[in-house]
C-alpha cells in the first residue's frame, strides 16, 4: 500500500550492497594472497618491505571497511522490518477506514429513511390538527345554534299553555343538535387518536434517528482515529524510507571508496600512475552534495574536508610510488588517506543515525 514500491527498491539496493561487498571482499583476497606469498619470499630474501607494509594498510583497510559496511547492512535491514511492520498496519487501517466508511454509507441511508418518515409523520399529523380544527368550528356552530333554540325554546315555554306544539317542535330541533354534537364530539376523539398515534409515531422516528445519529458519529470518531493513524504511519514509512536511502548511500560511498583505493594500492605495488578522479566528480561527492542541507554545518564541512583529504591524499601516494623511491612517503599518505577515510564515513552515518532517531 503505502510506500510498497519505495521499499522495494531499498530492499533491491540493499541486496546490490551485499553483492558489491563480496566483489570487494574477493578482490582484497587477492591482495592477502599475494602479501602472504610475500612474506613467504621475505624469509628468504630481504625484499621489499615497503610492498609488504603497503598491503598490510590495505588489509587494515578492508577489515575496517567490511565492518563499516556490515553495521550499517544490518541495521538497514531492521529499518526496512520497520517500515514492513508500519505498511502492514497502515493497510489494515486502510481497509477500517474501508469498513467504516461503508458503515457510515449505511447509517446515512437509514436517516435519510428516517427522515422521510419522519417528514410523513409531521404531515400527517398536520391534516389531523386540520381536521380537529374544523369539528372544533362544527362544534362552535352547533352550539350557537343550539344556544339560540334553547332561547328560542324558554320563549315557548312561557307559552306553553297556548302554544305547546311549538314547545315540542323546538323541543325536538334542540334534540337533533344534541345528537349532532355528540357525534362531532366522536369524530373529535377519534382524531384525536389518531393524532395521540402519529405523535407516538414522530417520538420513535425521533428517538430512532438519535440514535443512528450518534452511531454515525462514534463510526466517524473511530474513521478519524483511523485517517490519522494512516496518515502517521504514512509519514513515518516516508522519513524512515528517507532514513534508509540516505544510509545505504553512504554505503554506496564507503565501497565506491574501497574499490577506488584498491585501484590506488593496485597502482602503487605496480609503481604506476593511474587517474584518480576528484573528490566532487565521484558518484558519493555528488550524491553528498545533495543532502548537505540536511546536516549540521560542521559536519558538513568536516566530512568535506575528510572526503577531500582521501581523493588528494590517493592521487598524491600514488604518484610518490609511480615517480619517486620514497616508500616511507607514499606509506604515510595511505595511511593519511585511510584516516580520514574512516574518519569521515564515521562522522557521516552517525549524523544520519542521529537524524534517524530524532
Amino acid at each position: 500500500m503505502f510506500g510498497s514500491k519505495r521499499i522495494a527498491e531499498l530492499e533491491n539496493e540493499n541486496q546490490r550492497l551485499k553483492q558489491e561487498l563480496q566483489t570487494a571482499r574477493q578482490e582484497v583476497e587477492t591482495y592477502r594472497l599475494a602479501q602472504h606469498d610475500l612474506q613467504a619470499t621475505s624469509l628468504n630474501e630481504s625484499a621489499d618491505t615497503s610492498k609488504e607494509e603497503l598491503l598490510s594498510i590495505l588489509l587494515g583497510s578492508y577489515e575496517d571497511g567490511m565492518n563499516f559496511l556490515q553495521n550499517t547492512i544490518e541495521e538497514s535491514l531492521t529499518m526496512l522490518g520497520e517500515i514492513n511492520t508500519l505498511n502492514d498496519a497502515s493497510m489494515l487501517g486502510g481497509q477500517n477506514v474501508e469498513k467504516q466508511t461503508q458503515e457510515i454509507l449505511t447509517s446515512m441511508e437509514k436517516i435519510q429513511l428516517l427522515t422521510q418518515n419522519f417528514t410523513r409523520d409531521v404531515e400527517n399529523l398536520s391534516s389531523s390538527v386540520s381536521a380537529i380544527s374544523d369539528i372544533i368550528n362544527l362544534i362552535k356552530d352547533i352550539s350557537d345554534q343550539t344556544n339560540l333554540l334553547a332561547l328560542n325554546a324558554a320563549i315557548e315555554a312561557a307559552r306553553a299553555g297556548e302554544h305547546g306544539r311549538g314547545f315540542a317542535v323546538v323541543a325536538d330541533e334542540v334534540r337533533k343538535l344534541a345528537e349532532r354534537t355528540q357525534k362531532a364530539t366522536l369524530e373529535v376523539e377519534s382524531n384525536i387518536s389518531i393524532l395521540k398515534q402519529n405523535t407516538n409515531s414522530m417520538a420513535d422516528t425521533s428517538e430512532t434517528f438519535q440514535t443512528e445519529s450518534r452511531a454515525s458519529m462514534a463510526i466517524l470518531d473511530k474513521f478519524s482515529v483511523e485517517i490519522q493513524t494512516v496518515l502517521s504511519n504514512s509519514t513515518r514509512i516516508t522519513n524512515k524510507c528517507d532514513n534508509v536511502t540516505n544510509e545505504i548511500s553512504v554505503s554506496n560511498g564507503k565501497i565506491d571508496h574501497i574499490l577506488l583505493k584498491l585501484r590506488g594500492y593496485n597502482a602503487a605495488l605496480k609503481r604506476q600512475n593511474t587517474d584518480i578522479m576528484g573528490h566532487t566528480s565521484c558518484r558519493f561527492g555528488k550524491w553528498f552534495t545533495s543532502v548537505q542541507k540536511l546536516l549540521n554545518t560542521n559536519i558538513v564541512h568536516e566530512v568535506s574536508d575528510h572526503h577531500t583529504r582521501v581523493h588528494d591524499g590517493l592521487k598524491k601516494a600514488v604518484e610518490i610510488f609511480a615517480t619517486t623511491n620514497n616508500a616511507t612517503e607514499g606509506i604515510e599518505a595511505f595511511k593519511a588517506v585511510e584516516k580520514s577515510s574512516k574518519i569521515g564515513f564515521e562522522k557521516l552515518i552517525e549524523a544520519f543515525k542521529a537524524i534517524r532517531k530524532s
